[in-house]
Parts: C-alpha cells; sequence; structure tokens
C-alpha cells in the first residue's frame, strides 16, 4: 500500500545537517512530522538502465546553491522530479514559481528552468526518467500519470499523509539501492511507479497557489528567518532582532508571521529544539548542556518546548533514538536553581 510504513535497514553513516532531524543514529532525515520521515544522504545516486533503453531512471539526492546553465536556464531531454528540501524560486519560461521545503516540482522534457535556493545548504532529491515507450502494457495509464505536468501547474505542495506515501516510495528506492540484488532494478522500477500513482492520485489535493514576486518586506522577513537560523544559540528577542533589522517591534512580528507561517518567538523555539535533538542523537552531552548550547536559559521553559514540540521529554526521545548513547550522570540540581540553566 502507498502509505503503508516500510521496515528500514541501516546506512552508511551520514553528516548530520541542524535543519534535520535525526530520527535514528548514522542516518540523517528530514521529518514532516513523527514517524513522517524521509532518507537523505548526501551524493547518493541510482541509475537503472540507460536512455535507450527505457523505462530509465536515475535517482540523485544533491545539496546545490543554484541549478542553470550559461544561459541563465538548464533543461534536461528527461521528465523530471524534484522534491525541494528548502525554499527558494523556479524560474520557468512562464514566470518565477516560488517554493516551499517539500513542494514537487514536475516537469516534462527539454523544460528550460532554472532554481535558486532561499537559504543555505539547499537540498533536493532528484529523478530524471524516461517512461515505457508507446505500445507497451499500461500506456494509457501512464499518459494519465504524466497528465500531471499539464494539469493546473508544475509545482505540488500537499498533505503530510499524501507526503507520507510519496516519502515511503523514495524510502524504498534508497534502501533497495543500498542492498545489493538481482531483484534491485525492478524493485526501484516498482517504487518509482508507486510514487507516480501516489502522486497522482493526489493531485486533487494540491494546495499549491503560484505566489508574486516577493516585494521587500517579504524578502526582509526571510532575511530575519536565516539570521535567527545562524545564531539561534544567542540571545534572541523581538526588540534586538527589530533593531537590527531597522523595522518596529509591531512591524516585525506581524509581518513575520504573515510571511514565515509562525510567530518569531514559536520560530525561535523550533530551529533550536531542532538542534537539540541534533545534540542528543548525535552526542553524549547532557540533555541540560545541550539545551544550554541551543540558547535556551531556562529548564522548565525548555522541557516545555521540546515537549509540544517533538511530543516527548527530551530523556525519552534520546534513549527513542539513540539508545546506546551513554550519558555522564548529571549532579543533583539545587531546588532554588531548578527553574534556570546556569
Amino acid at each position: 500500500m502507498a502509505g503503508q510504513d516500510r521496515q528500514e535497514t541501516p546506512v552508511s553513516p551520514a553528516k548530520i545537517h541542524p535543519y534535520f532531524l535525526p530520527v535514528k543514529k548514522d542516518r540523517e532525515v528530514i521529518s514532516l512530522q513523527p514517524k513522517n520521515t524521509l532518507i537523505f544522504e548526501d551524493g547518493f545516486q541510482i541509475r537503472v538502465r540507460s536512455e535507450d533503453r527505457p523505462p530509465s531512471y536515475t535517482i540523485s539526492h544533491v545539496s546545490l546553491p543554484d541549478i542553470r546553465d550559461e544561459q541563465g536556464l538548464a533543461q534536461v531531454p528527461f521528465y523530471s522530479v524534484s522534491l525541494f528540501l528548502c525554499a527558494g524560486a523556479c524560474v520557468l519560461e512562464d514566470g518565477e514559481w516560488f517554493l516551499r521545503p517539500f513542494d514537487i516540482l514536475f516537469l516534462p522534457p527539454d523544460t528550460p528552468y532554472s532554481f535558486t535556493a532561499g537559504e543555505e545548504n539547499a537540498r533536493q532529491i532528484n529523478v530524471l526518467f524516461l517512461p515505457a515507450p508507446p505500445g507497451s502494457p499500461f500506456e494509457g495509464d501512464n499518459r494519465q500519470i504524466l497528465s500531471l505536468v499539464t494539469g493546473s501547474g508544475p509545482v505540488y505542495r500537499l498533505p503530510a499523509e499524501d507526503m507520507k506515501a510519496l516519502f515511503s516510495c523514495l524510502n524504498g528506492i534508497y534502501n533497495a539501492a543500498s542492498e545489493p540484488s538481482s531483484l534491485r532494478d525492478l524493485t526501484v522500477h516498482l517504487e518509482f511507479s508507486r510514487f507516480l500513482l501516489a502522486l497522482c492520485s493526489s493531485r486533487e489535493r494540491n494546495t499549491y497557489v503560484k505566489e508574486t514576486s516577493p516585494g521587500p518586506s517579504a524578502r526582509k522577513m526571510r532575511d530575519v528567518a536565516a539570521y535567527i537560523r545562524r545564531h539561534y544559540a544567542e540571545p534572541l528577542t523581538l526588540a534586538d532582532i527589530a533593531a537590527k533589522f531597522y523595522v518596529s517591534s509591531f512591524y516585525l512580528s506581524h509581518q513575520f508571521r504573515a510571511v514565515i507561517g509562525a510567530t518569531l518567538s514559536d520560530f525561535i523555539r523550533g530551529i533550536r529544539i531542532r538542534n537539540v535533538q541534533t545534540l542528543l542523537v548525535t552526542t553524549s552531552v547532557s540533555i541540560t548542556e545541550a539545551a544550554m548550547r541551543c540558547g535556551f536559559t531556562s529548564f522548565s521553559q525548555f522541557n516545555r518546548c521540546f515537549r509540544a514540540v517533538v511530543g516527548m521529554s527530551p530523556s525519552q526521545y534520546r534513549r527513542l533514538m539513540a539508545p546506546d548513547r551513554r550519558v555522564p550522570a548529571q549532579k543533583p540540581t539545587d531546588p532554588k536553581d531548578a527553574g534556570t540553566i546556569p
């Protein structure tokens, strides 16, 4: 079934990126919500069959700041499906399409385009493919699925449940490539066929609306978000950030929520919690030390925030995600210091 969870197999160690949520030791994933995760390994690539023997596929996990040729637009003689793991802007011949993390771009062959990331360490999972030739079984079904590229637009923004089914297919491709097998190519073909079928089935739930070019205010709010990602470990207040960007606190508060989709305080807490999660899984620092390194000064506030975002306590999260992580015993906390991190 398209939405069924798959049993994942261990993979080689990968660098943990602070924007991503690691759910297992030595595995880098991106998470929409608990139990809805996507495996990503920078530099991963698998190729199935050649372009002169379709169906053929090239699946890549890439980190690129932008994609273009000398004339400004790149194009490839294949169908292209790209799952973006960052915000950015895609320029096609009919204009500019602004993307958010987990948006999907589906393009027909020989479509000129460029992509410019809206943040550092831009990442995407890209599939270049050629379908089975005319006259093959299910030709009519292939036409219906490929009609995705001629629908309301090339960008698809889907609910989390639909993305869970797509993640399952992409993880299945990754796992098939990680285990040598005579059935590898067939497995990749079947998993990507499931991916296209799930995408086609969810097209009516596409919520993407083409956005107009962001004005100076929107660009400034995105600069604010980027600043927070870089300085999350430092003291951050509404007044200080407003002063740094030469706007009033009232203006920053309202514009940030309108552009980014979260309040400034929630955004700061979310970035800090994600970085705490990374430390809890990839290091042996104490929970208190992890919280301090990520900008929290109140342990009680940190615990409340962590539970609200992750759905469990920090200690429960560490036991679940890194059960073999050995943490030095912590000294008992003086009751008068229980509310703060020293």
